[in-house]
């Protein structure tokens, strides 16, 4: 009998007013306004969905105008940007030792008509990802990918990007 080994997620979406600024890679925006996010990981509500992680994980995206290469490198930088500004929040509140990945989803690759950069702002979502638990030789990149698929409240698709590189 084979056992299926399981991971259990909870996903933070900045909501759809928080997007990373287009062609930046260090620069966060509320409804098309410059708006650092900084405060808010530090945020009594954000801490408290940190504390029941075990592990979290910063994720990069990138809308569709430009270069695949660009825009891909683009998502890994804002990844990693993120994950640096969580180590922060962190930090704070004594939480430092939590471990930590990166997913880069890379360029958005659906349908990319002449459109402005306010419109393709959901495309560049601020996502962390908190692990509640895992079975200890799960394969945590094939059971993200599986749970992302499968939730349809996160309103994107892992399949519209062009990567899903967990580190």
């Amino acid at each position: 009998m084979k056992t299926t080994k399981k991971a259990e997620f909870q996903f933070t979406v900045l909501s759809d007013k928080y997007n990373w600024e287009f062609s930046s890679d260090d620069k966060t925006q509320l409804k098309g306004k410059d708006a650092s996010i900084r405060n808010l990981l530090s945020g009594e509500y954000m801490i408290l969905g940190f504390r029941k992680a075990s592990e979290l994980i910063s994720v990069g995206t990138a809308s569709c105008e430009g270069g695949t290469a660009t825009e891909n490198e683009r998502s890994k930088i804002r990844a990693g940007k993120l994950d640096e500004w969580l180590q922060e929040a962190l930090e704070k509140h004594d939480l430092k030792d939590k471990p930590r990945y990166t997913l880069n989803l890379g360029k958005y690759k659906g349908e990319c008509s002449p459109k402005t950069e306010q419109e393709t702002a959901p495309q560049r979502r601020i996502i962390i990802i908190g692990i509640i638990d895992r079975d200890k030789d799960v394969n945590l990149s094939e059971a993200l990918r599986n749970a992302m698929e499968k939730r349809q409240d996160l309103s994107f698709y892992t399949k519209n990007y062009s990567l899903f590189k967990l580190d």
